[in-house]
């Protein structure tokens, strides 16, 4: 196992905010809190990470890949540097866009 630092984008840690508050307003924090934390462990282990995602184009920084990965009702995009160990969450949201209503 590899360990991948997970870090966050601006808007990717506002649509999680906004996702978290809508989650409490509809009374699905269990649920949402569940698929985030699956997804924590998924991206925060470098073969879960490349196993359960797909590739969809190299990144603008050498050594890097974007991804994405759908797990549950999230859907997260992100950058994958392996040489660095870090994962760089771009975008955060629910599949389909109305969830949890």
């Amino acid at each position: 196992m590899t360990a991948l630092k997970i870090v966050w984008s601006t808007p990717a840690k506002k649509q999680f905010d906004d996702l978290h508050k809508r989650a409490i307003a509809a009374g699905r924090l269990d649920d949402f809190l569940a698929a985030h934390a699956e997804v924590v462990r998924i991206l925060g282990d470098l073969e879960k990470a490349t196993e359960k995602s797909d590739p969809l184009y190299s990144a603008k920084k050498p050594g890097g890949m974007v991804r994405h990965l759908v797990h549950r009702f999230l859907s997260v995009t992100f950058h994958l540097y392996p040489d660095e160990s870090v994962v760089c969450i771009a975008r955060y949201v629910p599949v389909p866009s109305t969830w949890p209503f």
